[in-house]
């Protein structure tokens, strides 16, 4: 189905946004590169509405197209996912270095950004065993600070099940990280029309890939986690979200149609919402965490598989969480929480496509010098989280 993330929304009840043509959803990149053309092309099949896509480099970060089995698949799997949800909503693309500082830089530039993104997006993450204290230190600063700004980050949990590629249970991160919307893996089915028939966990036994999820003595369990009896310490994913490259989003790269799944669709998924949800409530909130965990009626308890040492039972799990968002349930309850009336729908206006391009001459140039020599992006292994 060509237009799966749109019917991933529906079935996940998804409400309809108030023109997004004012939102701003920033998505952290560090590594591969944009091809506008495939944007379009992307939205102009399915029928959506143009995004408009705003290019940020920072540290001499550099987009260079690497393929579509490199690391472009990552970037234009979070866009074409956005663009496909939160139609006509404004995009910011922030490329970065892949380390440590790298990584930390690009979440500040997004979340100080003049177009003032209500959320950032992050598909890329590693084993918390193999961060240093001095980079989990840095990021969760710049976390926490999106998180003071109202900006919500949402993170892929990982692909690799509990291990996380490694030989011991251990989480992701910064997927992790207590201010992080931690976004874990889903099996969903549909029949021929868009209709659920079943949902599991992405489940490791199946030979390709899970849903990331453990826990973490590293960070003093959240009070919104309080009543989750599993550790002392930070317990992941909090949602999740359909990622089995089994039922994997059809999508454009660098010219190629191709499937793509993994954690890294469901934080941009999210990151859509939390959009939709923005233009609804004419202003963006903080406490995302709170209502999940204290409201069981804003999500659907997913249940079946595991990701190695941990299963997907009934209630919370260290696989899916709390289980998929209620898309429409959450607006509701976020508003009631706030105080906050409700806004009617507003349909998103067809803006024409206006790339706006943050980057030095310098950059441009050796930009031109990549293209022209054919070099591809150099990456730091323990950063890449894709299918």
């Amino acid at each position: 189905m060509s237009d799966l993330p749109s019917l991933v929304a529906k079935v996940y009840n998804f409400p309809l946004g108030r023109s997004l043509n004012d939102i701003c959803v920033a998505i952290v990149e560090l590594g591969g590169g944009v091809s506008l053309s495939d944007i379009y092309s992307f939205c102009a099949k399915n029928g959506y509405l143009n995004p408009e896509i705003h290019i940020d480099c920072v540290g001499g970060a550099v987009p260079v197209l690497s393929g579509p089995t490199g690391a472009d698949g990552e970037v234009m799997l979070d866009i074409e996912i956005i663009a496909a949800v939160a139609q006509g909503v404004k995009i910011l693309i922030v490329f970065a270095p892949n380390t440590d500082a790298g990584f930390a830089q690009g979440i500040k530039a997004a979340r100080t950004h003049s177009l003032k993104p209500c959320t950032i997006s992050i598909s890329w993450g590693a084993p918390i065993s193999s961060w240093s204290d001095s980079g989990i230190k840095s990021m969760s600063q710049e976390i926490l600070q999106a998180k003071l700004a109202k900006i919500l980050t949402t993170v892929a949990s990982g692909d690799n099940g509990s291990k996380d590629g490694t030989n011991a249970a251990v989480v992701d991160f910064p997927s992790s990280d207590p201010n992080s919307l931690a976004c874990g893996g889903t099996r969903l089915t549909l029949d021929d029309k868009g209709n659920k028939l079943n949902e599991t966990s992405w489940d490791l036994a199946q030979g390709n890939g899970s849903s990331g999820g453990g826990y973490t003595d590293l960070f003093v369990k959240p009070d919104y986690q309080k009543n989750i009896s599993v550790s002392s310490g930070r317990c992941s994913p909090d949602v999740a979200g359909n990622a089995d490259p089994v039922t994997g989003y059809p999508v454009i790269v660098d010219g190629v149609p191709i499937t793509i799944g993994g954690t890294s669709a469901v934080a941009p998924l999210y990151a859509a919402l939390c959009a939709i949800i923005t233009s609804r409530l004419g202003q963006p909130v903080d406490n995302w965490h709170e209502i999940l965990y204290s409201d069981q009626s804003v999500t659907v308890d997913v249940i079946g598989g595991g990701n190695g040492d941990y299963q997907c039972v009934e209630g919370y799990d260290l696989v899916t969480g709390l289980g998929t968002i209620d898309g429409e349930k959450l607006l509701q309850s976020l508003a009631d929480s706030n105080g906050i009336k409700v806004l009617d729908p507003v349909p998103a206006k067809q803006n024409p496509p206006v790339p706006v391009l943050h980057i030095s001459l310098w950059q441009k140039l050796l930009a031109l010098w990549n293209q022209q020599f054919g070099r591809k992006p150099s990456f730091a292994k323990k950063h890449v989280t894709k299918a």
